[in-house]
C-alpha cells in the first residue's frame, strides 16, 4: 500500500486570518520548493468576514501553484480536506492551519518525511509547555483518553498530518470540525496504513493567547471601576496597580481558555486570593467593590 511518489497538495483553511495568512503560505511554499517535486497549495477562505479572501487572492498571484476557493458560510477543516481531496492530483494531502504557528522548519522536516510511510503524523515537542496549565492538563487527558478507548499508543492527534489521497477523498468522517483530525488519524490506521510519528517545534510566540492574556479591551471587558477616594489598591505580589494580572496566572488562564470569567474581590476592593496566599498563581482578581458594601462578605461574580 506505499505510495513512493513524492507529490503533495497543501490545504490552508483560514476562517478570518488575514492577519497571519500570507506569512503562512510563505513558510509552506518555501518548505514545499526544498522539499518535494511536485505540490500545489489550496486556500480555503472558510466563511471569512475580514479580508481573508483578498490576502488569498493576493498569495496565489505572488506564488505559482497557489489556487483559492471560498465558502459562503464556515463548514470546517474537515470539510475543506475532504473536498479538496476529491480534486487533488497528488498522492499525498495535508491540512494546514492559517494561525502560522508552525515554523518553516517544522514544514521541511514533515515533508523530508513524506512516502516514508501511508500516514505521516507529528506531535510538538514544545506545545505543551507553551499551554496554560489547565489547557495542558486537558490536551493530556484527551490524547490519554482516545488511546484508552482504540488501544492506541498515538502521541498526539492534533498535529499536522500527511494522508493518502485516496483515503481522504472516499469521506471516511464524519467530523468537519477540528475533530476531524483524531478521527481521521484513528480510521487511517484502522484501515491498515502504515503510519510515522515524528517530532516537531511550533512557534511558540505565534501561538493564540488565552483570554486571561489580553487586555480587558480586546474581550469586550470594561476596566475595574476605581471608587473615588480610595487609594488604589496594588496586588501583593505583583505590585501592579488595579490588579491587572501582571504576573504569572495560570488559574486565571485555564479558567479564561473554558470561558470562566468570575472574579473574586473583597469589600475593600483587595485581591482575596493574593492577600490570603500571597502567590500570583492564584491570582484570580480585579479590583471591584462588592455591591454588598462595607461588611459584605467575599463576592464571587
Amino acid at each position: 500500500m506505499l505510495v513512493s511518489a513524492r507529490a503533495l497538495t497543501v490545504f490552508v483553511v483560514a476562517h478570518n486570518d488575514s492577519q497571519k495568512l500570507l506569512a503562512t503560505i510563505d513558510r509552506i511554499y518555501n518548505a514545499l520548493t526544498v522539499t518535494v517535486e511536485d505540490f500545489s497549495i489550496l486556500i480555503f477562505d472558510d466563511g471569512s468576514t475580514d479580508d481573508t479572501l483578498a490576502v488569498a487572492k493576493a498569495a496565489s498571484e505572488k506564488y505559482p501553484f497557489v489556487s483559492v476557493r471560498r465558502n459562503e458560510r464556515r463548514m470546517g477543516p474537515g470539510y475543506c480536506a475532504i473536498a479538496g481531496s476529491r480534486d487533488a492530483s497528488t498522492p499525498f494531502v495535508i491540512y494546514a492551519p492559517a494561525d502560522n504557528t508552525w515554523p518553516q522548519r517544522s514544514f521541511v522536516e514533515l515533508f523530508g518525511n513524506l512516502g516514508k510511510a501511508d500516514v505521516v503524523t507529528s506531535y510538538s515537542n514544545n506545545l505543551l509547555a507553551a499551554m496554560p496549565f489547565f489547557k495542558r492538563l486537558v490536551s493530556r487527558s484527551y490524547t490519554m483518553v482516545l488511546n484508552l478507548l482504540f488501544g492506541r499508543m498515538i502521541r498526539y492527534y492534533n498535529g499536522l498530518t500527511i494522508y493518502p489521497t485516496e483515503f481522504l477523498a472516499q469521506g471516511p468522517l464524519e467530523t468537519h470540525g477540528f475533530g476531524f483530525q483524531a478521527e481521521a488519524l484513528l480510521k487511517a490506521v484502522a484501515s491498515g496504513y502504515s503510519f510515522l510519528e515524528i517530532t516537531l517545534p511550533v512557534d511558540a510566540k505565534n501561538l493564540p493567547l488565552s483570554r486571561s492574556r489580553q487586555s480587558p479591551s480586546s474581550q469586550g471587558e470594561r476596566t475595574p471601576h476605581r471608587w473615588p477616594g480610595r487609594r488604589r489598591n496594588r496586588c501583593q505580589r505583583t505590585g501592579s496597580d488595579n490588579h491587572r494580572r501582571a504576573g504569572p496566572c495560570r488559574l486565571a488562564g485555564a479558567a479564561a481558555d473554558f470561558g470562566f470569567r468570575g472574579k473574586f474581590w473583597d469589600w475593600r476592593g483587595n485581591c482575596a486570593f493574593a492577600r490570603r496566599t500571597r502567590t500570583s498563581d492564584l491570582h484570580l482578581c480585579t479590583p471591584r467593590r462588592s455591591p454588598g458594601g462595607r461588611g459584605a462578605k467575599l463576592s464571587w461574580h
